[in-house]
């Protein structure tokens, strides 16, 4: 079986048209008796099929390109399509998240015991290509569970949903009140699941299709009749973005002529020259004492301008192992997705290179567009009789604009999405990296490197600090900075080192998942151009073993480093010498963590923050209290402290308005980031299908580590007292990999998950760097054992030190 790169799933659409806030729910009908005794209940689901409808459903569709259709309400006449609400953002996403709960809100008290009974969830085939269905039935308390939080019951995976499948769940009414009684359903419902008439002409195919979803539930031996509550929905695409541009650029590769022979034509829209993409050279290459006591960046962004640091490293290398390490400073070319202008740097996200194959598919359905899309097809050379499933044919629509038959771009908003997943390159940046050498090295090409990604707020010069550690294992050190850190900020304002929402935007949370989605590509980039390049005319580079290549993330670095490896090791089906180029040895990520909205919210170093500015944004009332208590900015972490404040003396309507607020960003957050969070890239890894059909698992080595109660990347995410956000942190993280704990070594087997005490042995940023050197502090010890294990790890792919884990 052949397996579409381009992954095209385009089935019969649901017809939903017209269901918008003017359209009223006609009850008009006599309902049966069954719907009618649970109309009468004292206790209800609280739902509303128009206004207040429970998310996800597959009512919230748009059948033309497969996105959500969720624009943010301004009222009772029109929607806003402004990206910058969060609501309109989860619509231009592919599907509903693989992780986020399920709320479902009642009426009154529930009696929590009859809860698991109550409640089913089942995988299915898709609902609209008809019987047979198959179906999965998902198990209480191993897949899912459903627990009550104040008049709610939230329905939360423990592990994440398969993307790009289809699931249902159903509420019966074994589910009883506190009284003992029966939970009834609503109005809105009952008008969907009576069987005598349609409630009104505009959701007659709302009422089938829950017809449908009630009959599958039947199937599985469920009495419908007893339903008060169900409904169907589809998981979005997961790391589509990174393995289709993989494919895209092997394309240019194998095929001689480059990737600028695949990026044409509107994938191209500034006629970028993209001769020299993926390309690496160096500029100059000093010792290490000479390189880091020049090094104006390290200066800027990690010693304030007091030389403490960095003299405190060059004396330690100076003492220690003088002469032995070279720094090479150059420069590798690499694609870039965003935009640089100032006007919408900030709020313009990756945009397609290709049609949408979704949106193709419904005009080649459309008697009114069909001869027309068939026609510009066929004189762009595509076999449309093979288009669905052929990724050759499917790559042949990069850079083709479509048109309908008024001339219009078929494809206006060129949405990123499993249909249409490759982004325009809008520049080729010059991107600045450090390389790490031994002065003494091995063979020419025998050097095996790893690519290093720092934290957000910080730069790639971090890595002076544990560089050393590494080449006293043989290992080259290849570190590039982050897009909108260090020498990749835009200009001194818009950079994350200035402010954290350069690159973390709350304001565009598309622009978030993409800034995050270029990082990625970036890490990818540099891996390929080391395969690429020919590396022999230079003295440093040609030491590199391009063949023998690891990631080491910290922070940030990890999260957006473990779905990029993930992708980079995911085959191709085309060889091993193409899958070579791409591929990580082995990956290693410190104090990084899953779950990326959910984790930014449980930070001690970063909730405040992200909370103070989405209530300073969407509350007048805490726009005033900031503006008048909160005047003094001029040092970090104001906006913590004025929303911690707030938060103290806040009642408890206010505190409840706040946490709507949070949960719905929230919700939206990791509903639109999560293609590109670690959670899903755990799935990837274990669930690869490769292009032959066959599973393929990336089985690649990986070690991670944590420090106890971190406070910037945390080890668990609590939302309430009854539930854990599961899949929040680092430990979820490492769960999610299948890595093992290990307190008494030596550790084998390649899958490692070391966690270190607290108090003064270890914090964030220890495995960078301790914040002292005395020789004998608890914290330079375990910065020792931390690189140690690192070391150990990418030089023989075990761990022996152990010391400081917790038991």
């Amino acid at each position: 079986m052949k397996k579409s790169i381009l992954a095209l799933s385009v089935a019969a659409s649901l017809a939903l048209a017209g269901c918008g806030n003017d359209t009223k729910v006609e009850n008009k009908v006599q309902y049966e008796d069954h719907i009618l005794k649970s109309l009468q209940a004292d206790t209800k689901i609280v739902f509303d099929v128009l206004t207040d409808p429970i998310l996800p459903t597959f009512m919230a569709v748009d059948t033309i390109d497969g996105t959500l259709s969720t624009e943010g309400s301004m009222g009772d006449d029109h929607y806003s399509t402004d990206l910058s609400d969060p609501v309109a953002a989860l619509g231009k996403t592919d599907g509903w998240s693989t992780t986020q709960p399920i709320v479902l809100p009642f009426g009154g008290g529930l009696n929590s015991a009859t809860i698991p009974s109550a409640i089913s969830v089942i995988e299915t085939s898709d609902p609209r290509a008809g019987a047979p269905f198959n179906i999965v039935e998902l198990q209480y308390g191993v897949d899912y569970l459903a627990l009550p939080v104040d008049d709610s019951i939230i329905i939360q995976p423990t592990k994440p949903l398969n993307p790009k499948s289809h699931y249902m769940f159903a509420v019966t009414d074994e589910l009883q009140d506190s009284n003992g009684e029966p939970v009834g359903m609503s109005e809105s419902y009952a008008a969907l699941k009576t069987t005598v008439q349609a409630p009104s002409s505009d959701l007659v195919t709302a009422q089938e299709v829950t017809h449908l979803i009630e009959g599958i539930f039947a199937s599985t031996g469920m009495d419908s009749k007893t339903i008060i509550y169900s409904s169907w929905f589809t998981t979005g695409s997961v790391g589509e973005t990174l393995y289709a541009t993989k494919a895209a650029v092997a394309s240019g590769v194998l095929s001689g002529k480059g990737v600028q022979s695949v990026w044409t034509g509107t994938a191209n829209p500034n006629n970028v020259d993209l001769t020299l993409a993926y390309s690496i050279s160096a500029d100059s290459t000093k010792d290490y004492a000479a390189a880091l006591g020049e090094d104006d960046n390290f200066t800027k962004y990690l010693d304030d301008s007091n030389g403490t640091l960095k003299q405190t490293l060059i004396g330690l290398y100076s003492a220690t192992s003088p002469g032995t390490i070279n720094v090479t400073k150059g420069t590798v070319k690499l694609p870039y997705y965003l935009e640089t202008d100032t006007n919408n740097w900030n709020n313009t996200p990756f945009q397609s290179a290709m049609p949408s194959l979704a949106i193709i598919a419904n005009a080649l359905g459309d008697d009114a567009l069909a001869a027309t899309v068939t026609e510009q097809l066929i004189a762009a050379g595509i076999d449309v009789t093979k288009l669905a499933t052929d990724t050759t044919e499917q790559l042949k629509l990069v850079g083709l604009s479509l048109e309908d038959a008024d001339g219009q771009p078929l494809d206006a908003e060129s949405l990123i999405t499993q249909y249409s997943p490759i982004p325009q390159i809008k520049s080729l940046e010059d991107v600045p990296y450090l390389l790490f050498t031994p002065t003494v090295a091995a063979a020419d090409g025998s050097l095996p490197v790893v690519i290093y990604q720092h934290g957000i707020t910080s730069v790639k010069e971090n890595s002076y600090a544990f560089a050393a550690n590494l080449i006293a294992k043989g290992i080259a050190v290849l570190a590039i900075d982050n897009p909108h850190h260090g020498d990749r900020s835009l200009d001194d304002d818009r950079s994350a080192n200035t402010d954290i929402q350069a690159y973390l935007n709350l304001t565009y949370l598309p622009v978030a998942r993409d800034n995050i989605r270029q990082s990625m590509l970036d890490i990818n980039g540099l891996r390929t151009a080391l395969s690429v390049t020919d590396l022999t005319t230079d003295d440093e580079l040609k030491l590199l073993d391009s063949s023998n290549v690891s990631f080491l993330g910290h922070s940030l670095g990890g999260v957006v480093g473990a779905p990029a490896v993930v992708a980079a090791n995911r085959t191709l089906g085309l060889g091993t010498p193409v899958d070579g180029m791409f591929s990580f040895e082995k990956a290693a990520f410190a104090n990084s963590g899953s779950d990326i909205g959910n984790l930014l919210f449980g930070s001690q170093a970063f909730g405040s923050m992200i909370k103070h500015n989405l209530m300073y944004s969407s509350s007048k009332d805490y726009q005033s209290y900031a503006d008048a208590s909160c005047t003094d900015t001029s040092f970090e972490g104001w906006e913590n402290i004025c929303f911690d404040n707030f938060e103290a003396a806040a009642s408890d309507e206010i505190k409840t308005e706040m946490s709507s607020t949070f949960s719905s960003f929230i919700y939206a957050a990791q509903t639109i980031i999560g293609t590109a969070d670690p959670v899903n890239a755990a799935w990837l890894a274990s669930n690869n299908v490769a292009p032959d059909g066959s599973d393929e698992p990336v089985n690649i080595p990986m070690y991670m580590l944590q420090v106890k109660n971190d406070d910037t990347v945390p080890n668990n995410v609590p939302i309430n007292q009854i539930l854990n956000q599961p899949f929040a942190g680092t430990e979820p993280m490492a769960d999610l990999f299948g890595l093992d704990s290990f307190t008494s070594g030596p550790a084998e087997g390649g899958k490692y998950f070391a966690k270190f005490n607290e108090a003064a042995e270890g914090n964030h940023s220890t495995f960078i760097a301790p914040s002292t050197f005395a020789p004998g502090a608890p914290e330079l010890i375990t910065h020792g054992v931390m690189q140690a294990q690192v070391g150990e790890f990418f030089a023989t792919g075990k761990v022996d030190t152990i010391g400081n884990q917790e038991d």
